[in-house]
């Protein structure tokens, strides 16, 4: 009987790893790290990257959507914006 080779996803890449996948640079994923934007999880003193929140912004095509403002400050908004001299 052989053994085929396994070839898993990894879990968790580093830091590097990940900003070659995302294809930006080790300071803009910091950057994203320190905007919430992307998690890192903390290993030691080593900074990994799960590989499925890298799928999930590679899907996206940006890092996160943007917060939708609450109903009535966008009636408010509105309002203001359609008020004559403004």
């Amino acid at each position: 009987m052989s053994t085929a080779p396994v070839t898993a996803t990894p879990l968790l890449v580093g830091v590097a790893q990940a900003a070659r996948m995302l294809g930006v640079s080790r300071s803009q994923l910091y950057l994203m790290f320190g905007r919430g934007e992307l998690d890192s999880v903390h290993v030691g003193k080593r900074h990994l990257v799960r590989f499925a929140d890298l799928q999930t912004i590679a899907e996206a095509g940006s890092t996160k959507p943007e917060p939708e403002l609450p109903f009535a400050l966008a009636k408010a908004l509105t309002d203001w914006l359609a008020a004559p001299g403004t």
